[in-house]
């Protein structure tokens, strides 16, 4: 073993006991945090390059992954800009994730690349094959957060295409086996989430998926479900995007047959929509798309 895997193996086992023993805000912690962290120490870039040597490595990959994820967790502010900041970084994680069996692969590679899609564009990383290993990977996750991260990963990218592009996105989700999981973990959090870039993403993801497969996708309690939250919020919000992602959504929705079988609400769903065509508080495209709804509601 050479001396950087030391110092890496060294590194993990004080990141599992400042882990165990809660011990993160202790001032001497964080100032050791803070120092080996720190772009002059040179250790994330130091481990950035054992990552790019040993992609295929899976023991000593995941272990390099595990490190970084915590020490990330610890100085975000100051390990991000390092990892976004190396170009190569992010192509070797979409080369970890396509090459390894799904199994194989670390749900940390999906932590940090979520991490660095928050805050860059990584176009080059989002080629079919990527989008693809994502989608093997959806239905075999069971961490929370490895899961809210390929979430947040897809639906950027989804975000980002522009309307004359190809949607890679969409293209692997008609075709893949996995959308099931992945519309049902949109839902979930959809129903959790106050943050309005994720709320936007998600639903600008449903209409997309909607509008490319021509299905409506929600099986019946979930399609309540969205219904019901889409109801409180148009109800409560003055946000006009807000509005606008969510009503382009039931534009889709009203489109097909799956929800005229149970109706749900429907009532008060025709009450909004009517109060927002009619009303001078909500923008003229929000009130053509409401119209537009309720033109698909009073054909079935």
């Amino acid at each position: 073993m050479d001396q950087e895997e030391t110092n890496l193996d060294q590194i993990m086992i004080v990141l599992e006991n400042i882990e165990a023993q809660n011990l993160s805000q202790e001032p001497s912690i964080k100032n050791w945090l803070s120092n080996i962290t720190h772009p002059d120490f040179k250790l994330i870039d130091s481990m950035i390059n054992l990552f790019l040597d040993n992609i295929l490595d899976l023991t000593l990959s995941k272990n390099i992954l595990k490190v970084l994820r915590k020490l990330n967790m610890y100085q975000r502010d100051q390990i991000l800009p390092q990892l976004t900041s190396n170009k190569k970084f992010p192509m070797a994680l979409s080369e970890y994730i396509t090459k390894n069996k799904p199994s194989d692969v670390s749900g940390d590679a999906f932590v940090l690349l979520g991490e660095i899609f928050i805050t860059s564009s990584f176009k080059e990383v989002t080629t079919k094959k990527f989008v693809n290993s994502i989608f093997d990977a959806v239905s075999i996750i069971d961490d929370e957060d490895v899961f809210n991260s390929i979430v947040l990963i897809l639906t950027q990218i989804n975000f980002e295409t522009k309307d004359n592009e190809e949607n890679i996105f969409t293209l692997v989700f008609q075709d893949h086996e996995n959308g099931r999981y992945l519309v049902e973990g949109l839902l979930r959090i959809l129903n959790n989430t106050e943050d309005k870039k994720t709320t936007y993403r998600i639903l600008k993801c449903f209409n997309d998926t909607m509008a490319t497969t021509k299905d409506c996708l929600l099986y019946s309690s979930d399609l309540e479900a969205f219904i019901g939250l889409s109801i409180k919020k148009l109800e409560t919000t003055t946000n006009e995007e807000l509005r606008m992602y969510i009503l382009n959504v039931l534009q889709q929705i009203t489109i097909f047959d799956d929800y005229y079988k149970t109706k749900y609400k429907i009532d008060e769903l025709i009450d909004i929509l009517e109060s927002y065509e009619s009303s001078n508080d909500v923008c003229e495209e929000n009130r053509t798309i409401s119209a537009k709804i309720l033109e698909n509601i009073n054909k079935h």
